[in-house]
């Protein structure tokens, strides 16, 4: 159970939430989402309210940050890796490894 609100992990949940359920960006100024968090800024002063071009920002931030960890993990297992043709059908061929 959450005991202390954190602004951090609130802004962090919605950008999340931004990208998984793909909304747009102009979703932070939807008129009854607008309202919802200047209530919730009235309410918590800790909360300050995020225009589209700040959750754009945000979510851009989080896609740099998966992609380096996609990198890493990639970088580790495979090398080489070339697209190429056996008989009529396209085939992946892995020319090295990172062990």
């Amino acid at each position: 159970m959450v005991t202390k609100f954190d602004p951090v992990v609130f802004c962090e949940m919605l950008n999340l939430a931004i990208i998984r359920h793909q909304l747009p960006f102009k979703f932070m100024e939807y008129e009854r989402i607008r309202d919802a968090f200047t209530y919730m800024v009235f309410a918590n002063r800790e909360l300050k309210l995020v225009s589209r071009n700040t959750a754009r920002a945000n979510v851009i931030k989080i896609h740099e940050r998966e992609k380096k960890k996609v990198m890493t993990v990639l970088h580790g297992v495979v090398v080489g890796l070339s697209m190429g043709r056996v008989g009529s059908s396209p085939s992946w061929v892995v020319t090295g490894s990172g062990q």
